[in-house]
């Protein structure tokens, strides 16, 4: 009975992953750290391992660098979508009128940074922008203009579940290190 579950899990993340890839591009941009990812549903960017990030990202450590290809990223999509309903149980810093995380997934841009831990496991830690303002919002003035491909990385510190991080270990297939900004 157990090998037959875990036979249909592997067999589903392999069909979760087959399907991802054929929707999923990734394309140069004029600024050459930067590589444009494009999703059935999503958007973001990857910076390469040349991509100079001041501070790093919290808890990565010294360690070295790695430009995502199209299947981490396909990885670290498909571990997210299973992972994050669980790892966000408690929704720290998120009140009434954010975003709840697991139900608005495909609503936030992206950036996704590689890294390889001490242990050599392959790490992408992935920045995410609340990409769906109303209209109504726009004209208030409440949008992020920094949501295009060639962009720097940033650093946010306020806005809820507007803007979270979080990290994926590729190697061990885990979810971990969610980080829901405050509010100022």
């Amino acid at each position: 009975m157990h090998n037959s579950r875990s036979f249909l899990l592997v067999l589903s993340f392999a069909i979760m992953i087959a399907s991802c890839g054929k929707q999923l591009t990734i394309t140069p941009t004029n600024k050459p750290t930067n590589l444009a990812v494009v999703g059935a549903k999503f958007k973001g960017v990857i910076f390469t391992e040349d991509y100079l990030i001041i501070p790093a990202p919290s808890n990565v450590g010294n360690v070295k660098r790695f430009t995502p290809q199209k299947e981490d990223i396909i990885s670290a999509e498909v571990i997210i979508k299973d992972q994050i309903k669980h790892l966000n149980k408690d929704r720290v810093n998120q009140i009434r009128g954010n975003p709840i995380i697991e139900k608005h997934l495909n609503s936030y841009f992206r950036q996704y940074v590689g890294f390889i831990n001490s242990k050599g496991d392959s790490i992408i830690h992935i920045n995410f922008h609340w990409n769906r303002y109303s209209l109504s919002n726009r004209l208030k003035g409440y949008y992020d203009n920094r949501l295009s491909f060639e962009d720097d990385y940033t650093h946010i510190f306020d806005g809820g579940s507007f803007y979270w991080q979080i990290k994926v270990n590729l190697t061990t297939k885990l979810l971990y290190d969610l980080e829901v900004n405050g509010f100022g």
